[in-house]
């Protein structure tokens, strides 16, 4: 039997202690001479390997990016790198990649977000970028404040996860945690670094009450991710059938008209920030070229291998490393329809699931799974693959994994283990020059989990020992 308070506690040293151990920023290895605008090539050029080591494992730069934003809001000071108009984001001019050639100016007026700079997020974006900034101005701070913010809701996502495991199969809360510790070891500390935990704590929330038999509760924790990311939309219609098809129509009006009110406030709020922007953000994610931890960007450095040809390099725009390459428009329209066309294979594989399931917690694992193969078919399959994804899976790959093959488990473990080791190390690195070892990693990576996507849409192999009987709604 594991021991639930010991797995906790591996939690809190792993999550609140070591992902907080790293050294100073990069900037402040700058020298009392050096110019306002010096590189950060050229500081990083005077570090020892362990200096190096420690400001990739601090990765402090969407942490600067979410800062700017709310100095921007509240009119302090802020860094013109990250506040720009959408055009500025989709161009790459001399230095663009160095925000140290971009001034900090001061605002006349607090800016609004979407109007008056562009953000490529949803408006619930700007609340986890603000409350740290509420108490801080020093960014040190900030970039702690952050993380702490970040720690707390990955925590709730897996407390939730438990709970709900708990309630429905007594006695497997144990194995859910001890999952979602190794998935998150194994990712590593970029599940601190970026704002993705919200997501991660929508799921979580999200499964609880419908653990709980709360579908309003259901409804307004998935419309909290979508507000806050926008990606989780593509969950919406998982929900939707998870309970159509047990003809719960009652608990499915209530967990839409819960989704809509959130979705509606944050809307209205929207496009009052907005204003005449309000299409901006849509236009910038509909533009993006393939980002170069794509599937079909990585295929394609690798292959460069024998023919040169195919990649001419790299280009920062619509703030990421984009491929460049003759090939990259042929491709951008298969990377728009293939997520699209896998999340509709999901949707028909729950609906025959859900029909063969046996209780509740076979139905309540089956709709884990698919939420894990449309993060997957999002990300693999999609033009952009950004780490920070896969800190979606941390609940809802917990629960999966009580229904799972060993296989299933380890090419997962094996996924996000080479996703720490891609991001932001041989990132770091490669880049620019794209050479076919980045591509190979980028790509086995990218094969690892959709193998793990491909296992869990198999019948499943083992099951608890105890499952509880359905909840009454609420």
């Amino acid at each position: 039997m594991i021991d639930r308070r010991s797995l906790w506690s591996t939690w809190v040293v792993l999550v609140f202690g070591l992902f907080n151990v790293y050294g100073p920023s990069l900037q402040s290895y700058r020298a009392p001479g050096d110019p306002p605008g010096i590189s950060a090539d050229t500081l990083a050029r005077r570090l020892d390997p362990l200096q190096f080591f420690s400001v990739l494992v601090r990765n402090d730069g969407d942490a600067a990016r979410y800062f700017s934003y709310a100095n921007a809001m509240l009119g302090r000071p802020y860094a013109t790198y990250y506040v720009r108009g959408m055009e500025e984001w989709t161009l790459a001019p001399d230095g663009a990649q160095d925000p140290g050639a971009f001034p900090t100016v001061a605002p006349p007026r607090p800016l609004l977000p979407w109007r008056d700079f562009s953000m490529e997020y949803p408006p619930g974006m700007a609340i986890f970028a603000l409350l740290p900034a509420l108490l801080t101005r020093d960014f040190d701070l900030y970039h702690r404040l952050f993380g702490l913010e970040m720690e707390l809701l990955l925590t709730l996502s897996v407390f939730c996860a438990v709970q709900a495991t708990e309630r429905l199969a007594p006695g497997q809360g144990a194995r859910t945690l001890a999952f979602a510790l190794a998935t998150t070891a194994a990712l590593g500390f970029i599940a601190a670094r970026r704002f993705d935990a919200c997501v991660s704590a929508s799921l979580g929330l999200t499964f609880w009450a419908l653990a709980a038999g709360r579908p309003a509760g259901a409804g307004a924790a998935l419309a909290f991710g979508v507000v806050a990311k926008g990606a989780p939309i593509l969950f919406a219609p998982l929900g939707a059938i998870f309970y159509a098809r047990t003809g719960r129509w009652r608990e499915l009006f209530a967990s839409l008209k819960a989704a809509g009110a959130v979705c509606l406030v944050a809307g209205l709020a929207f496009l009052a920030l907005a204003g005449d922007h309000w299409r901006d953000a849509f236009a910038y994610h509909g533009a993006r070229p393939l980002q170069i931890e794509s599937t079909w960007s990585a295929a394609l450095i690798l292959l460069a291998a024998a023919k040169p040809s195919l990649v001419s390099g790299s280009v920062y725009t619509f703030g990421s490393d984009n491929l460049v390459s003759a090939y990259e428009p042929l491709l951008r329209p298969l990377a728009e329809t293939a997520p699209l066309l896998a999340i509709l294979a999901v949707c028909c594989w729950l609906w025959r699931t859900l029909r063969q399931s046996r209780g509740e917690f076979d139905r309540f694992v089956a709709l884990a799974k698919a939420v894990c193969v449309v993060v997957v078919a999002f990300s693999a399959l999609g033009k952009v693959f950004s780490p920070q994804y896969l800190v979606w899976l941390t609940p809802v790959a917990a629960i999966a994994s009580l229904q799972s093959t060993r296989a299933a488990k380890a090419s997962l473990l094996a996924g996000l283990f080479l996703t720490q080791l891609e991001y932001p190390f041989f990132y770091t690195f490669f880049a620019a020059d794209l050479p076919p070892i980045f591509g190979l990693l980028a790509l086995t990576r990218n094969l690892a989990l959709m193998f793990w996507a491909a296992q869990l849409l198999s019948p499943p192999q083992t099951r608890p020992a105890v499952a509880a009987p359905a909840p009454q709604a609420a």
